[in-house]
């Protein structure tokens, strides 16, 4: 009996549980199943109660809700962004930011939303299948208005630092590290200097910000943000410096640093000088290291592109050939290697030579800046079969400060004249015969040449620049050279441009003296011609088949300089009573070089050419209403060479006979 009253009620109690469980479970599903329905059944539509920077959007569909998002997305672009500053004084400035124009005319935007990614979750149409969720927040949002997150919102710094107006960079300053100023050399040799102090900065906090336009971005919001300046502190300070005079006074006692590069395309070698003036400005200190001098990357490879790659880089090339009716070359060009200046590790050669000063290491200071080569695909001698594919050499000028005429004759002998000749085999090449006829009908110009003791207009002045340029390309191509004169006169056109010194001129005149070279190449030569009329500089090139030779010029040396002796004053009717008239002076020289060719399986062949040079007074006329008994006359001198006056000097015309002309 009391078992029974026993188990009957625990029975009763776990019937009641069970259906407690069971109901609760029921509303459970109940619910799920409900929420789940109704989420589903909002699917293709933002859920009620959504808002979008403030734009109510709920139950707008896909196509809806795209327009919505343009035209905010349109109205953030052109708002900017608002930036409150806090300033020393205390009173906030705000500023509003523009996105900036670009030259194809679009905006460089600060930020960017993934519109077709956020329709998709806001509508419900991104394939998720678990809508539970979407019915909850769906109840909730019947009742309250909430504003949307969105998940792919990108602020772009760089956008929003380019685009600060000028009032709002004048709030910032730049961090100044301590740093060598001005250099003097001393008599002693070593060199002194002065030191720029440390300056602290002041800049925007741009992380800040970034986050701010971050968050307002989030819910499409109009962007504004409100910053603090920040303090930024130099990392080398004057006492650092200070500390380091000696290791400084080491690198700056080694000279100059000498950057070099063979042109492969022109045979041209090029130096940059790294004087210690100019040194100082590219080195850095960084305590932290050692040692702690050191280049600066960023200021070096901004040396290495306004100086540097100018005159290194070149773009590959593939050659072209075409020969015309007259057996010239029409259309050449020569394939051309590709050049690229390897900024890091010419910074590291030259970081190599400071170490060594520093270390009081000797080494030299002639770093040879690294490249990188690519090479044409189509090479000279794959386009034609006259032997024309390599470069024997090249010869080198300078015209600049040439009057005129003289510039139009040279122009006019390069581009129409010389540029294209074929020279056979076996063949000795006439400058003269090349370029004549020498008449204004044969497209020259009348120019200052050298008569006797006068320096007049002659038709064809100035082609001397032309021999002398293509005497010195027949040398570094290693070829016999065959007739060869000096001018008479020293020349500053035609001085040797690596040390400045007379002696590696060739002058012509129809019909002598000529200059001529002989071709014993066994192969055809091309000359190609190059001119520069900005710089007024000149390259000739003598393209070939090499046999190996190897060839070059030594720079010339004066043995002695002879002065030009006292004026010497004419009188001449020609000219108006007390007015004068004269040209200017040359002093005579004696200069010498020496050729150098070797040939394959052959003895060196040493040749020295000497030139003697004139001196030349200067020569003034005077007019007078009439001739005195005394008039002294100008001597007449041989007629050895051409040259011009010096500039801004008016030629003397005399009315003595002249000895030939030699057209300079």
């Amino acid at each position: 009996m009391d078992e029974e009253q026993i188990t009957i009620p625990m029975t009763h109690t776990w019937i009641r549980r069970h259906r407690v469980a069971v109901f609760f479970v029921f509303i459970t599903l109940a619910t799920c199943i409900s929420l789940s329905v109704y989420g589903m059944s909002t699917k293709g539509r933002v859920l009620p109660g959504s808002l979008l920077g403030g734009v109510p959007i709920g139950n707008l569909n896909s196509e809806e809700l795209e327009q919505v998002f343009n035209d905010l997305v349109a109205r953030r672009s052109e708002e900017g962004i608002d930036i409150t500053v806090q300033t020393n004084s205390g009173t906030p400035k705000t500023f509003t930011i523009l996105p900036d124009m670009q030259d194809d005319g679009s905006v460089q935007l600060f930020f960017t939303v993934d519109v077709p990614t956020e329709i998709a979750r806001l509508t419900g149409t991104d394939n998720s299948w678990f809508s539970i969720p979407r019915g909850l927040t769906a109840l909730r949002q019947h009742f309250f208005d909430v504003p949307v997150t969105l998940q792919t919102g990108v602020v772009y710094e760089q956008a929003i630092v380019d685009s600060y107006p000028e009032a709002l960079q004048a709030f910032e300053t730049d961090v100044r590290n301590a740093q060598i100023d001005t250099i003097k050399k001393e008599k002693d040799g070593s060199y002194t200097y002065t030191i720029i102090s440390e300056q602290q900065g002041r800049r925007i906090p741009v992380d800040t910000l970034v986050l701010e336009v971050a968050s307002d971005l989030a819910t499409l919001s109009p962007f504004s943000a409100s910053v603090v300046l920040e303090t930024v502190e130099p990392t080398v300070r004057q006492s650092d410096v200070e500390k380091l005079s000696k290791e400084f006074g080491y690198i700056f006692a080694g000279g100059p640093i000498v950057l070099t590069h063979t042109d492969p395309n022109k045979k041209r070698d090029i130096e940059f000088t790294l004087y210690p003036e100019r040194l100082s400005q590219l080195l850095a200190v960084d305590m932290t290291k050692q040692p702690p001098i050191h280049l600066s990357d960023k200021v070096f490879a901004q040396y290495i592109a306004d100086v540097v790659s100018p005159s290194v880089d070149i773009a590959p090339s593939d050659a072209r050939f075409r020969i015309g009716s007259d057996n010239k070359v029409e259309e050449f060009l020569g394939a051309k290697t590709g050049v690229t200046t390897d900024v890091t590790s010419t910074i590291a050669a030259v970081e190599h030579v400071l170490n060594a000063r520093l270390s009081q290491t000797n080494t030299s200071s002639t770093v040879p800046i690294v490249t990188t080569v690519v090479e044409p695909s189509i090479a000279t001698g794959s386009v034609n079969d006259l032997g024309i594919k390599e470069i024997l050499g090249v010869g080198y000028s300078s015209y600049k400060g040439s009057p005129t005429n003289r510039i139009k004759n040279v122009r006019f002998a390069v581009k129409e004249k010389l540029n294209g000749i074929l020279i056979p085999p076996g063949e000795t090449f006439s400058m003269i015969k090349a370029l004549e006829p020498f008449t204004i009908e044969g497209g020259y110009l009348s120019e200052l040449v050298i008569k006797g003791n006068e320096i007049k207009p002659e038709v064809g002045g100035g082609l001397c620049q032309v021999g002398s340029t293509m005497f010195r390309a027949a040398m570094n191509s290693g070829l016999p050279i065959v007739e060869r004169r000096n001018h008479s006169l020293v020349i500053s056109y035609y001085n040797d441009h690596r040390n400045g010194k007379p002696g590696v001129d060739a002058t012509i005149y129809d019909p002598a003296p000529d200059f001529k070279f002989q071709n014993d190449t066994g192969h055809h030569i091309l000359v190609t011609t190059e001119i520069n009329e900005s710089t007024q500089e000149l390259w000739f090139t003598l393209w070939g088949t090499s046999d190996g030779r190897k060839a070059y010029y030594t720079e010339p040396t004066v043995d002695t300089w002879i002065p030009y002796g006292p004026d010497i004053l004419t009188e001449t009717t020609k000219l108006a009573p007390g007015e004068k008239s004269c040209q200017s002076p040359h002093s005579g020289a004696v200069a010498r070089f020496t050729y150098v060719r070797q040939l394959p399986g052959q003895e060196k062949e040493e040749r020295e050419f000497v030139s003697h040079y004139r001196a030349l007074p200067r020569i003034c006329l005077v007019g007078v209403s009439e001739l005195s008994s005394e008039t002294q006359t100008p001597p007449v001198a041989d007629d050895g060479g051409s040259g011009e006056t010096a500039s801004g000097e008016t030629p003397v015309q005399t009315e003595e006979p002249s000895a030939p002309v030699i057209v300079e």
